[in-house]
This record gives C-alpha cells, sequence and structure tokens, in this order.
C-alpha cells in the first residue's frame, strides 16, 4: 500500500475522533472518591463527592475523619468541608491544576489523663491547590494542599493539610 494513503486514511479515520473527544472535566460529571491526608500531626480519612458545573469549575463536598495520638490524650474529628474548585491551567486530555477555597465545620473530642475529656464544634475556612490527573475517562488521582485557617478548635487555629484521593465517574 502507498504510503501516502496510509497517512490519508489514518487522518480520515482519526480526525472525526479528535474532533468528537470531549474533555474530561465536563459539565454534568459527577464523582465519588476515597482519600488520605495528613498535616499538623494529624491523619485524616475522607470520602468525597464532586460534581463539574462546567469545564472550569467544579463543587465538592467531604466528610473526613481526623485522628491524633499524642502521648497523654487522644484526639479525633469529624468534619463536613464543602468546596469550589476552578481549574486554573488544563492541557484538556489529562491533567487539570485547580485552584480553591471552602469551608470546614466539624465536632472534635479530647481525651486527656489528667485534664478528662473534651467536645467542642469548630468552624473554619481552608484555601489550597490541587492537581487532578485523569487515568482514564472514568478514574481520576488527585494530590493537593490546603490551608486550614480561622479554625477555632481545641488543639488548633490553623494548619497545612496535604492529602492524595482517588476518585471513580458516576456516569
Amino acid at each position: 500500500m502507498d504510503y501516502r494513503l496510509t497517512k490519508l486514511l489514518v487522518a480520515f479515520f482519526a480526525f472525526p475522533l479528535i474532533l468528537t473527544a470531549q474533555p474530561r472535566h465536563c459539565k454534568g460529571l459527577d464523582m465519588a472518591g476515597v482519600g488520605y491526608g495528613t498535616g499538623s500531626f494529624q491523619k485524616s480519612l475522607f470520602i468525597s463527592y464532586q460534581r463539574y458545573l462546567s469545564n472550569r469549575m467544579g463543587l465538592k463536598g467531604s466528610a473526613e475523619y481526623s485522628k491524633v495520638n499524642f502521648r497523654v490524650s487522644d484526639y479525633s474529628s469529624f468534619a463536613i468541608l464543602p468546596e469550589v474548585n476552578y481549574t486554573i491551567f488544563s492541557n484538556y486530555r489529562n491533567l487539570y491544576l485547580n485552584a480553591k477555597a471552602g469551608g470546614i465545620l466539624g465536632f472534635e473530642k479530647i481525651s486527656n489523663e489528667a485534664f478528662g475529656n473534651k467536645t467542642a464544634t469548630y468552624l473554619g475556612e481552608s484555601i489550597g491547590a490541587s492537581c487532578e490527573i485523569f487515568i482514564s475517562h472514568n478514574l481520576k488521582s488527585e494530590v493537593g494542599v490546603e490551608q486550614r485557617f480561622l479554625q477555632k478548635s481545641l488543639i488548633t487555629n490553623y494548619y497545612t493539610h496535604y492529602y492524595l484521593s482517588f476518585y471513580y465517574a458516576l456516569n
């Protein structure tokens, strides 16, 4: 077969596929995920739900459980984290860099041998950045960092939280 004819056939079949390819961030995409985070001696596990409102903006809600083992006391918390993600850079294939902002509302408990048990609720804000890497059309990994500040907590007012998560597309 002629080399030019082969190139023409490849172009003939590839061109429609390229034109109909959808970006992985697309309006209406729903994803559910799990993740692990650390920061300020805390280890956290969380589950998340994310919905993309457009190719650049998405809403995410997470439920997070954190635990710290001090020498003489134990600390644990459960929090709800709503946030907004906005894509600031992308190659529109598999890499998306996002800026994010959100809030945190939680319940915490600390038990100490000397001072007894204390429980409290806390409220705060968070800002950060994340990098989404789509492994396939329905599976992505996300690594991120967020600064949680003005958090009125029993053990800290602010800290940096690093996390790694995996998401699966629901639709």
